[in-house]
């Protein structure tokens, strides 16, 4: 059980809402939507992204590739916010068929105490193939 005062934290998850190539660059390009499952208001500062490419689904095993610190944002409870920035991959010397997936990871520095830290990790498969 839940006890109240961590029912009282935000909870941030995230999810890849669109992915692009830029072959020039080296890079595979993205944004994301944040999502608050929480019944309280987020208000977030210093909120650090980063991105990574891994060889299945699994979680855990990645190869770390790419970081931002996100714009700040505010999400209602319940809500979902789409972060307008770019975000990026960089995939110079990788074969991408041999990295079907990106994973992407926010508050890796937990600067925001959640009622859940798991669920700040989601894997997205790019299907970009060169």
């Amino acid at each position: 059980k839940v006890s109240n005062q961590k029912m009282r934290l935000p909870d941030l998850a995230v999810k890849v809402d669109v992915c692009w190539l830029d072959p020039g660059e080296q890079r595979i390009y993205f944004r994301v939507t944040v999502i608050n499952s929480s019944p309280v208001f987020v208000d977030a500062k210093d909120i650090v992204l980063e991105s990574y490419f891994s060889t299945d689904i699994v979680i855990g095993n990645d190869i770390r590739r790419g970081g931002a610190t996100m714009p700040p944002f505010k999400i209602a409870p319940g809500r979902s916010k789409s972060i307008p920035e770019e975000f990026w991959i960089n995939y110079s010397g990788f074969n991408l068929a041999d990295y079907p997936y990106i994973v992407v990871a926010i508050d890796v520095f937990n600067t925001m105490q959640e009622r859940n830290e798991e669920n700040n990790k989601t894997i997205y498969k790019h299907n970009i193939a060169l």
